[in-house]
Order: C-alpha cells, then structure tokens, then sequence
C-alpha cells in the first residue's frame, strides 16, 4: 500500500485526477460503497427497532441544515 501511496505522490495533478476517476467508477469502489451502505442501514434499523433514536424537532433540523450548509 506504501509503494501504491508512493507512486501516486509522483504523478502530477491531472494524472492523479485521472486515477482517482477511474477508482470512483471501478466495480470495487462501488462494491465497497455499497457494502458500507449496506451495514450503516442495518445499523440504523436495528437501532430504530430497540428505540434507540431521538425525533428530529424542527429546530434540530434546522441547526443540521445550518452544519451542512457551513
């Protein structure tokens, strides 16, 4: 993986755009994408299902969309 970080390193900008391009588009990237989706899901309903969440008040929501929007 050093060498992989290494070789990187010395590719020029555009060149490392173009590798990181291919990477998003290959089936392995999406594989592992989805598989984390995939988990964070489960997670999230089985902590729905033991009640483990909290109701998103409108001033919650509203202090999530000012966190994202910052």
């Amino acid at each position: 993986m050093e060498e992989i970080k290494a070789a990187t390193a010395r590719l020029d900008p555009d060149e490392q755009f173009e590798l990181f391009c291919w990477w998003v588009d290959s089936d392995t990237f999406k594989q592992r994408q989805l598989a984390a989706l995939n988990r964070d899901i489960a997670l999230g309903l089985d902590q729905l299902g033991r009640g483990a969440y909290q109701a998103c008040t409108e001033a919650r929501l509203r202090y999530l969309c000012y966190l994202l929007s910052t």
